[in-house]
């Protein structure tokens, strides 16, 4: 169940260590998707696994401000998709980092190092090819970063 799946990781991630430390931002769902009980067929765990660190990155990028998490359903190419988001008004990514963050030990910026061995964007992306899905990016720097993923419904 979707809904209930991301109260489940966005209650875990507003009682992490990571966002009590930062008391200026917010995390919040956008419920798009207007059935209160709405099914995907998938692995739980790598799910949560995929949300939780891209929250977690969006979190790190943040000083201030809400940072978004929510889902469509999406067809491309004659199939039903669900699409899901983590939108944050942080620091954003330069376009020539676009291809490069989903590498092992990738890091978007040189001067701006963050904590963590640059692993976590590489293993989003492998769990979710697994999952017969997609991830990409859209940013803008000094504007914040959506990440987007889809997963077949």
């Amino acid at each position: 169940n979707i809904n209930s799946v991301l109260a489940e990781i966005v209650e875990i991630q507003i009682r992490s260590n990571n966002l009590l430390a930062k008391k200026n931002i917010k995390l919040e769902i956008k419920k798009t998707i207007p059935y209160e009980e709405y099914f995907i067929k998938t692995d739980k765990n790598r799910f949560i696994q995929i949300l939780g660190n891209l929250i977690n990155n969006a979190i790190k990028f943040t000083d201030k401000g809400t940072v978004e998490v929510g889902c469509y359903q999406k067809n491309y190419n004659g199939k039903a998709y669900v699409e899901f988001y983590v939108k944050d008004p942080g620091c954003g990514i330069p376009k020539d980092k676009f291809d490069v963050i989903f590498n092992r030990f990738s890091q978007a910026g040189k001067d701006d190092f963050k904590q963590g061995n640059g692993l976590g964007l590489s293993i989003c992306k492998g769990l979710i090819t697994l999952l017969n899905g997609k991830i990409w990016v859209e940013s803008e720097e000094g504007k914040g970063t959506i990440f987007y993923f889809i997963l077949p419904y």
